[in-house]
């Protein structure tokens, strides 16, 4: 549904203002804009009620609050590390964040170093958590806050930073080989 109208959105922009010229930045920042729209609708799935429903459900729990999870111990999943689900969750979570590294590094160069991309995976992940938190407080949905999520996202993040520094090496030794051969042809 979100994606739906992300890209109605989009046509409706490029029939007022033009169709825009397809450069590789460009490309790259819409390949962004859809990664994240995929994540936003992975990590929030409002549960939509009607008002009545809704109101009938804050009063059978006591009101709002009563149904927030906050996981506070880090290793508490990895007990049941050899279950499915938890397999499905810890590598879910840790390919998540993988890609924002890499388009945050791809189009904005100086922000590529180790500290800002902690702090970009870091803070994205522990908004997420947030967000499904607050949402989980008012029972728009069921999630929880967990801190295994928020370690395995940005352990996520900085895996896909360091996927990004070795293609950039190996590609730079890859140029720099052709220009010598090159030189050495001629």
């Amino acid at each position: 549904m979100v994606a739906t109208l992300f890209i109605i959105g989009i046509m409706t922009y490029w029939l007022q203002n033009g169709f825009p010229n397809f450069t590789p930045r460009f490309l790259l920042k819409g390949l962004f804009g859809f990664y994240l729209v995929c994540v936003a609708q992975l990590t929030t799935s409002f549960n939509i009620f009607t008002p009545w429903t809704y109101w009938r459900m804050v009063r059978a729990a006591g009101g709002f609050g009563q149904l927030t999870n906050i996981e506070w111990h880090p290793l508490e999943m990895y007990k049941t590390i050899y279950t499915a689900a938890s397999q499905y969750t810890i590598s879910g979570n840790l390919i998540m964040l993988l890609p924002l590294t890499i388009f945050a590094s791809l189009l904005w160069p100086r922000l590529a170093t180790w500290k800002k991309m902690l702090k970009l995976a870091f803070f994205t992940s522990l908004t997420i958590e947030t967000s499904q938190l607050i949402l989980s407080y008012f029972y728009l949905e069921h999630r929880l806050f967990d801190i295994n999520d928020l370690l395995q996202n940005t352990l996520g993040g900085l895996a896909g930073f360091g996927l990004f520094l070795s293609a950039k090496k190996i590609i730079e030794a890859l140029s720099c080989k052709k220009r010598h051969q090159a030189k050495t042809n001629n």
